[in-house]
């Protein structure tokens, strides 16, 4: 795999292995925003002299990431203020901001990132001032990781999750942000090429009626090749020519392990830059959903919690990388 770096302002119609597979990452001219406001820039701001902060900075600080808004707010002001300051960011730097929506309620029923809003009357208050933040220009919404397959998956059947409730939210979602921001790209998410959400959920989750597609990979290390052969079969069973895919990046360099660990698997790299120029005008961008760096949940790096920056983690990536 090889990194892809250019200078388009974004449109859109467990063990060691060897490392020749690896991309280069280094900072690019992208026309996608870095936000400074990370917690990986905090790091490499507070940490100058650290052995690992100039390849952590220009690996990934410099390199344009998605910003996750997954911390429940009850006051919409301050959503929506939350949300401005990176649109706000991204439109005075002149770039194109890619944001995260991870708020649905019990978003995966108990696992490592427990949370959400309270209730679905909550959740559509919050999406509602999430939407009041996204401003007139053209932005990238990654909606809801893991929402649509999680909800069928053991965790939430257990839980009694009601999965006809869940895709009708994420639908009054995608049209809430439509309605409030019409230049909003909202993406659906598509688990990835081994834990597959279904067409059938996806359309009832609005994907056709107010997505600009979906988004697969998140957080996860599965080959770029693979993520597009998936994606693109899955568009087609959409049936909506329209509609494109994201595929997150951001750490599958190394592709997956042999047993597929997706908890802070040993030996990873970061992948290919963020970039809309990927060969193929159904691919309509390669990001970095998940932040390089930050954990997956209480497994490894000393139990570090989901969404929690690790510099050796974000180390190891960088390191890597070729």
């Amino acid at each position: 795999m090889r990194a892809v770096a250019n200078a388009l302002v974004p449109c859109f119609g467990a063990v060691a292995v060897i490392l020749t597979a690896a991309p280069a990452a280094t900072a690019n001219a992208t026309g996608f925003y870095a936000n400074p406001d990370s917690q990986v820039n905090q790091w490499v701001n507070s940490n100058p002299n650290d052995g690992r902060a100039a390849a952590i900075r220009s690996k990934i600080a410099d390199v344009p990431r998605s910003t996750w808004f997954a911390s429940y707010d009850a006051n919409a002001s301050s959503v929506t203020a939350s949300v401005k300051k990176v649109t706000d960011g991204a439109a005075n730097a002149g770039k194109t901001a890619s944001v995260v929506a991870y708020m649905i309620p019990n978003r995966d029923c108990g696992d490592f990132s427990a949370g959400g809003a309270p209730t679905y009357a909550a959740y559509d208050q919050w999406i509602r001032a999430f939407a009041n933040g996204l401003g007139s220009r053209e932005v990238v919404v990654l909606l809801e990781p893991d929402a649509i397959v999680k909800a069928r998956g053991s965790e939430c059947q257990r839980a009694n999750l009601n999965v006809t409730e869940r895709l009708t939210a994420l639908k009054n979602a995608g049209a809430a942000i439509k309605a409030t921001a019409p230049n909003a790209k909202v993406y659906y998410d598509a688990g990835h090429s081994g834990w597959k959400s279904t067409a059938a959920d996806l359309i009832s989750a609005g994907v056709v009626q107010y997505g600009s597609g979906i988004v697969s990979n998140v957080s996860n290390f599965r080959t770029t090749e693979d993520e597009v052969g998936f994606g693109k079969t899955l568009l087609n069973e959409l049936g909506s020519s329209s509609l494109g895919l994201i595929v997150d990046t951001g750490r599958n360099g190394n592709g997956p392990t042999a047993d597929s660990q997706w908890c802070n698997p040993a030996g990873r790299a970061l992948g290919k830059l963020p970039t809309t120029d990927t060969g193929d005008p159904r691919v309509h961008a390669f990001l970095w959903v998940k932040q390089p760096g930050e954990s997956d949940g209480y497994c490894g790096w000393n139990g570090a919690q989901a969404g929690q920056f690790v510099p050796d983690l974000a180390n190891e990536l960088a390191q890597n990388t070729r």
